[in-house]
């Protein structure tokens, strides 16, 4: 085929596509990104659900992980992205009254930790200034293919620092780790809140992956004025910018394969569209599967396709109120997130339910009442929260998600109202989506934020699949941009920075032809 319709077509307007086609329209090519839906952001999208209030319906709010990179390359600041940075990461309230709060700055966490015990006050900034060398580590891992196996262990056997630390990594729980550092039980649920987060174990069996990633490489805290939505808006107006072109509706149905080379796509309607490069943000299993077919792949592969785990582990929320919640802290400290996870024993009793397919009766929570420091996302007077709930299973042993549905609102509710007597009477309406609106909506895998789960079988060099962990596949030409490619999911556009600096490398080395 002499000449093709365009030179790239990015598959999925969510955030990590719509960074790999500016970064790849940015360098000149021809590129297009298709969206199925009529809305671009997939899971990174901000609606106007309840007149007045504007909803993130999958995003809760954190846009602390979009790397700095991203924002600069693209010029999303240009394009209307406004960051609120927030030292106040969050709050975790408890029954008796009392609240701990994290924050982003080591020494107001001193100072705040101190309040339960001086020696877990110590104990948590020298833990975040000797985690120094694995975050300077960790921030060009991420920003590049993984490392080899053998090159990171090597890194982490550098020193006995570094190999206690990776001892801890991967060996250690998060339980027993935090049993092992720190005596306050109000210090320890509170770091419990972001180790947890998106874990579909826990705190007796979930390991430190995410106590790592998250407070260990915790980037200056953040949230995106006008709602997560308001990120993946500018990131379409860069790429429009830098002439490429973003078209809605049109549901890529097939990957074009000729000779195990992708040569485009063909949408529902019949439509086929030629490209020299194609690159999806749909899930690995998505792409492989069904939008490449298996008659194309090695049987083999296909198994290991098969065998990738996704689960759903939580939902994101949103209450339009008529009112600030009554929360008993001081009210600066809702610039910044709310957690509700009062002791270990809470969070194992929402796990057990959650593993045998059932809606915890009391389910932790994490939010962002982000109309408190910005007045664009509820009328004036009005306020607009996004809540974290979590675990949520994608089964059901009982009825499905759609007839149980209200019943997890329910049971957030009455979570949420124990901490904050005057949500019930604030209450205006609820909304969000369940683990199967997930799937439906944006395509996540069986309600996976993050498209395959991030445990550490599936991270790093793990990370879709073995031997294809550079965001190439076995179809050339063809690469993968998601989440379920590394460093994961979150708002951080890495995984679309790294596969389109892949895609150009190949393009200028002369390998896409």
């Amino acid at each position: 085929m002499a000449e093709y319709d365009y030179d790239a077509v990015i598959i999925g307007a969510g955030h990590n596509g719509l960074t790999a086609a500016g970064y790849i329209a940015k360098e000149g090519l021809k590129t297009l990104v298709l969206e199925r839906r009529d809305i671009v952001g997939g899971l990174c999208v901000t609606q106007e659900i309840e007149p007045g209030f504007k909803f993130n319906l999958a995003a809760t709010g954190f846009a602390s992980w979009l790397r700095p990179e991203v924002i600069k390359d693209l010029e999303l600041e240009r394009f209307g992205l406004e960051l609120i940075p927030l030292n106040t990461m969050y709050t975790n309230l408890f029954p008796d009254g009392r609240y701990c709060t994290l924050y982003h700055d080591l020494d107001d966490a001193r100072r705040e930790f101190a309040r339960f015990s001086a020696k877990d006050a110590d104990a948590y900034v020298e833990l975040m200034k000797g985690w120094q060398p694995l975050k300077d580590l960790m921030s060009v891992a991420a920003m590049n293919p993984p490392p080899s196996i053998v090159d990171f262990v090597g890194a982490m056997a550098s020193s006995p620092d570094m190999l206690e630390i990776f001892r801890e990594m991967m060996f250690g729980t998060l339980k027993k780790f935090l049993d092992d550092y720190f005596e306050s039980d109000y210090v320890k649920c509170t770091l419990m809140v972001e180790s947890l987060d998106s874990s579909p174990l826990g705190p007796t069996a979930e390991n430190l992956s995410k106590f790592i990633y998250h407070l260990g490489m915790a980037p200056q805290w953040s949230a995106s004025r006008g709602g997560m939505g308001s990120i993946t808006q500018a990131m379409a107006k860069a790429v429009e910018h830098y002439a490429g072109t973003v078209r809605t509706g049109a549901m890529v149905e097939r990957i074009l394969v000729r000779d195990g080379k992708a040569m485009g796509v063909r949408l529902s309607t019949g439509e086929e569209i030629t490209a020299k490069v194609v690159i999806s943000n749909v899930s690995p299993q998505q792409t492989l599967q069904k939008m490449v077919g298996t008659e194309h792949l090695d049987a083999k592969f296909v198994q290991r396709v098969r065998r990738l785990k996704a689960q759903s582990t939580g939902i994101t929320l949103n209450f339009a109120l008529s009112e600030l919640p009554d929360f008993n802290m001081p009210e600066e400290r809702l610039k910044g997130f709310f957690a509700v996870l009062p002791s270990w024993q809470y969070a194992e009793k929402a796990w057990y339910e959650y593993t045998v397919y059932d809606i915890p009766e009391e389910p932790l929570l994490l939010g962002l009442v982000s109309s408190y420091f910005d007045d664009t996302v509820a009328p004036p007077g009005k306020h607009a929260a996004h809540v974290y709930v979590w675990p949520m299973p994608y089964d059901l042993a009982k009825s499905n998600w759609d007839d149980r549905r209200e019943e997890v609102y329910d049971r957030a509710i009455n979570v949420l109202a124990k901490y904050a007597p005057n949500v019930r009477k604030a209450l205006i309406s609820c909304y969000g989506w369940t683990p199967l609106d997930l799937e439906r909506e944006v395509g996540a895998p069986r309600g996976d934020s993050s498209q395959c789960l991030t445990t550490w079988e599936q991270m790093l060099f793990f990370r879709p699949l073995i031997g294809y962990t550079d965001y190439r596949t076995p179809i050339v030409n063809l690469y993968l941009c998601g989440s379920g490619t590394h460093p994961s999911g979150a708002v951080r556009g890495i995984p679309g920075h790294n596969a389109a600096h892949v895609a150009l490398a190949d393009w200028k080395g002369g390998k896409v032809k």
